[in-house]
């Protein structure tokens, strides 16, 4: 294989290990709170403790990886993953399970901001937007994947599927060997002038658009979507259904595989159309799916929607990463693409409680399927305003 195929294979590794905190839960949170007898409120700790360290750590690494290289800060990362991995073999409670979930936290915290941004260094113009694209179908992959690796994991040891990032050792390898800090860019001025110029950047109201489209989409994915889908299925759809959760995973997993395979084409759709159509377009999805979910009558049309839903997140997560990668100035790429991480945890975060707390539970005087009505129909507008914010950013011309 060719150098640019090893790169490409060692960036495409991190970006599986970045599914590898968060898909493989599911199936692990189910095993975990059969062995202690927890409730999913308290086992869903697991989920926050994780992503808790990326809001705080994510931009900071950003900036330090603008300095030092982005190599010197993923092989410490891929490490400490790993590290949480080995440890989950000898846990022996769940406060055991929450410390090695923020050590996880700690060692991912970087991961899914620096594979983009070194797309970002070695990549430009369309053939960026494509790799970004091909990059997200393997995040994708990732996705639908490791939720059935997790649960044939979990059927042997509930330890197992906490296990599987040790395989970041193998990734760390993987980066040692074929990406150079060299390749990129670094900062030449002093920090203060690094500062100035990031600060200067995120003036231009662009950059300040795509980040909103960040934080707005990641709520919609785990706002009305992931949360509020499943209550759907579950309470109004098929109520009495033992095997719904096979059910749920299938919906799930189509709107990864419809991602997966949107995003592949991404590339050769930026040489016909704009970016900013392709945005405008992806919110316009991100509508029509929310307002399908509500009016669907059964369960095997829900395909429709969550189909609707993957292509909508496949026009839009690469077209935003490649938009900021190349609107951020080069000094500074690294803290822009860490940024830009930063506020899609954020939305992640905001998404279950401005949908839920400020939405569902608003109106619970009304009947169930009215209250999850509200929830997706607020959702669907949300994206409406953001296609009309970005169809209305004139600087958006790329």
């Amino acid at each position: 294989m060719n150098t640019n195929t090893n790169r490409l294979l060692a960036i495409y590794a991190v970006t599986l290990m970045t599914a590898v905190g968060t898909s493989a839960m599911p199936p692990a949170l189910r095993a975990v709170e059969g062995y202690f007898g927890i409730t999913a409120d308290v086992s869903g700790g697991l989920l926050a403790i994780f992503t808790l360290p990326g809001i705080f750590l994510t931009t900071l690494l950003g900036i330090m990886s603008d300095s030092v290289g982005r190599r010197k800060i993923l092989v410490p990362s891929l490490a400490i993953f790993a590290v949480g991995g080995v440890w989950a073999f000898f846990a022996n409670s769940f406060g055991d399970l929450l410390l090695i979930r923020l050590v996880q936290g700690v060692g991912a915290a970087s991961l899914g901001a620096l594979n983009v941004t070194l797309i970002g260094d070695y990549y430009s113009g369309t053939e960026r937007t494509k790799i970004m694209g091909y990059n997200n179908s393997v995040l994708s992959v990732g996705t639908a994947a490791f939720p059935v690796i997790s649960g044939a994991l979990a059927g042997i040891s509930w330890k197992l599927p906490f296990a599987l990032p040790v395989l970041a050792a193998l990734v760390m390898v993987l980066v040692l060997m074929f990406i150079r800090d060299t390749d990129s860019p670094r900062r030449t001025t002093s920090f203060w002038l690094y500062m100035q110029g990031a600060l200067s950047a995120l003036r231009i109201k662009t950059i300040v658009v795509l980040l909103l489209v960040s934080v707005v989409t990641f709520a919609l994915l785990f706002g009305p979507f992931l949360n509020y889908v499943q209550s759907y299925m579950k309470n109004i759809l098929a109520p009495n259904d033992p095997n719904i959760l096979p059910k749920i995973g299938a919906i799930t997993s189509i709107m990864s595989v419809s991602t997966a395979i949107g995003a592949s084409f991404l590339g050769k759709l930026t040489q016909r159309y704009s970016h900013k159509l392709l945005l405008v377009v992806s919110c316009v999805l991100y509508a029509v799916a929310l307002s399908l979910f509500w009016i669907m009558p059964t369960f095997g049309l829900l395909f429709i929607p969550s189909i609707i839903f993957g292509v909508a997140q496949a026009f839009n997560q690469p077209n935003v990463q490649s938009l900021i990668a190349a609107y951020a100035p080069t000094e500074q790429r690294g803290v822009f693409m860490s940024l830009n991480r930063t506020v899609s945890l954020l939305g992640q975060t905001l998404g279950p409680v401005v949908f839920g707390k400020l939405v569902y539970y608003q109106l619970s005087g009304h009947d169930e399927i009215f209250r999850l009505g509200a929830v997706f129909m607020c959702g669907a507008m949300c994206a409406l305003v953001l296609a009309f914010i970005v169809k209305m950013q004139k600087q958006l011309v790329q």
